[in-house]
């Protein structure tokens, strides 16, 4: 079975023995992947220089909060190993070729993990998310059950009512790079700032919900936030309609590195082309190229922001910061059948991609379409 070609040994439970960076393996084993925000702290990274020396060791104290913890969570679960991208990737030398190899892998890191970690409260690796809550004693109010039925005694059960837990968003959940890293995953422990949550394909649990412990609430699989299902089960025309919707979600947020727009969700990419195959264009699907033009700006946002250096083609929707969205009522209605309502032929398309991965950064293409105009 696939392995990540670095992981960190966290050594024994006990935390008897320092960390140190592992590239062999006998045998497949289990691992945790961590998913936080670098912030603007100084990064421990693995380098050319002192790869060599990671393998040996990492001195736990160097590192950033964030990671201490994580390698602190990873022993108390009693998994050996950890995957983190500062320390698993090497982050030098001429074109960033591990970068490149290993980002084009991230379906594979998050989809293989045993458990995703993600440190959702803290905006920088310094600040840790093993920490004291904001208020925990609010945790302590027992929701009130009220009896309900309809008014012809047909469906009769409770409603729970408890203690109001909105907040601000995570700043983890502001973040490109992250989306994805959820997205992929099979099983996801999520540090909030006043609790815990627990999210797998089949649900969430949260450690402040007023439902009853072993409850199960069914994910629609259209929901964004949550981790993919298997996209085998479902048709083709549902899987585009997911591709579209995370789209749409992926372009509110953040990258510290601009051209990282198609990279970053270059593993969502991989997983959706083995159940829609063809051709994939800069974030659109070439056998489906009508509908992934019709892409726009989100109403009542401000207008969309072109970077300062290309990194896809004007006619995608990666080649511009802000929100966009797409027509839900076409998203809906489409079918292959109905390709010729939109009077499109694709003549020629072409993305020249950058990268080692084929769903990476492509700052330049060319669309050549026909079909009927009218004047705008």
């Amino acid at each position: 079975q696939w392995m990540p070609t670095r992981l960190i040994n966290v050594g024994p439970s006990n935390g008897s023995q320092e960390p140190f960076l592992q590239t062999e393996f006998a045998k497949f084993e289990s691992y945790i992947a961590l998913s936080y925000c670098w912030g603007h702290s100084q990064q421990v990274t693995t380098i050319r220089e002192n790869v060599e020396a990671h393998k040996r060791k990492f001195s736990y104290d160097s590192l950033p909060q964030t990671i201490q913890h994580a390698i602190s969570a990873t022993r108390k679960l009693e998994v050996r190993y950890l995957w983190v991208d500062t320390l698993c990737i090497v982050q030098d030398g001429g074109e960033g070729e591990d970068w490149q190899a290993e980002s084009a892998r991230m379906a594979d890191i998050y989809g293989d993990a045993f458990l995703t970690i993600e440190a959702a409260l803290a905006s920088d690796s310094n600040e840790g998310f093993l920490c004291l809550r904001e208020n925990p004693h609010r945790w302590n109010i027992q929701p009130c059950r009220i009896s309900y039925c309809t008014e012809d005694g047909k469906l009769c059960g409770s409603i729970l009512l408890g203690f109001s837990t909105w907040q601000r968003r995570d700043p983890l959940f502001n973040r490109g790079w992250t989306f994805q890293e959820r997205k992929l995953s099979r099983r996801v422990l999520t540090f909030h700032r006043n609790y815990v949550s627990f999210t797998c394909r089949q649900g969430t649990a949260r450690e402040d919900s007023v439902l009853p412990l072993g409850f199960t609430l069914t994910q629609n699989i259209y929901q964004g936030d949550s981790p993919f299902r298997s996209l085998a089960n479902q048709s083709r025309e549902e899987c585009l309609y997911l591709w579209y919707e995370c789209v749409e979600k992926y372009s509110v947020r953040l990258l510290t590195f601009p051209r990282d727009k198609l990279p970053a969700i270059s593993g969502c990419a991989h997983k959706f082309h083995e159940r829609i195959g063809g051709a994939y264009y800069a974030g659109l699907w070439g056998n489906e190229m009508a509908l992934g033009l019709l892409w726009r700006r989100t109403e009542s946002q401000s207008p969309l922001l072109k970077p300062q250096e290309p990194r896809a083609p004007s006619w995608s929707w990666a080649a511009l910061d802000g929100p966009i969205e797409y027509d839900s009522n076409i998203l809906f209605l489409y079918d292959v059948r109905t390709l010729s309502i939109f009077h499109l032929k694709v003549e020629e398309c072409t993305v020249a991609v950058s990268s080692l991965d084929p769903m990476g950064h492509a700052p330049t293409g060319t669309l050549k379409i026909s079909g009927h105009m009218r004047k705008a």
